[in-house]
């Protein structure tokens, strides 16, 4: 059985980061260049101002309309965003970058509705995506613990890449992500 073909690459932005914020336009413009002429519709989602799993939830599926036809491209509580979605709701695949599964005593991600009692659901996470999760980390996140980063890989299974020095992946280009993107969308 093939893969679903991808019709969309949507990048969502860490928790109250706007798409002008760090690498995402950058990605969105080198992604149209690489996969426009293949009619890919790319974007950098603007999320709901509130960063709350209810409301950024609802978004993605009411309003995004993500499905086995789009590629996630999730920064840090965008990954969180993309792995919560990928709980309930298929996607054509999910590139996690700078991601963690608890709040990491982060006052906002505590209270963000994205960490309740429960555990993740890693097995749904991982059936739901369509093609393999592909992670970034980095050695030296100041805000995401490393066992964090380990932790996703290990139950999720990602084909993880990790950049030294990259920290949490803030303000700057990302060189690495359309080539990523372009063999995913060929699967």
């Amino acid at each position: 059985m093939s893969n679903p073909e991808i019709r969309e690459v949507v990048i969502i932005p860490g928790g109250h980061a706007t798409p002008e914020d760090n690498w995402y336009l950058e990605a969105e413009d080198s992604l149209q260049q690489q996969l426009g002429r293949r009619s890919i519709r790319i974007a950098v989602a603007e999320m709901p101002s509130s960063y709350q799993a209810d409301a950024w939830l609802s978004h993605m599926q009411n309003e995004l309309k993500l499905d086995e036809h789009s590629i996630v491209i999730g920064h840090s509580s965008g990954a969180v965003a993309a792995m919560r979605h990928a709980e309930k709701f298929p996607l054509g695949g999910s590139v996690l970058v700078a991601a963690h599964h608890t709040h990491c005593g982060h006052f906002e991600e505590k209270r963000s509705g994205f960490f309740p009692e429960r555990d993740w659901d890693w097995s749904a996470i991982k059936a739901n995506n369509r093609r393999p999760i592909v992670q970034f980390g980095s050695n030296n996140d100041h805000l995401i613990p490393y066992k964090e980063t380990e932790h996703i890989r290990d139950q999720l299974g990602t084909d993880y890449r990790e950049i030294a020095g990259r920290g949490h992946y803030a303000g700057f280009a990302f060189p690495e992500l359309p080539a990523v993107i372009k063999e995913m969308s060929e699967q």
